[in-house]
């Protein structure tokens, strides 16, 4: 598999886990969009260095 490809499923992986502690956090579903899309462009600009 490309390291893209393998980057992205670890980013995949990461957000569907803290998505599930922010659900658990009674975050809202805009509120959480936010911070998972800021958190996986974060992520995926790490991954790609």
């Amino acid at each position: 598999m490309r390291t893209k490809g393998k980057n992205e499923l670890i980013c995949i992986s990461n957000m569907e886990n803290i998505n599930a502690v922010l659900i658990e956090d009674g975050i809202s579903q805009k509120e959480r969009l936010i911070q998972l899309n800021k958190i996986a462009i974060h992520q995926m600009s790490i991954l790609e260095e």
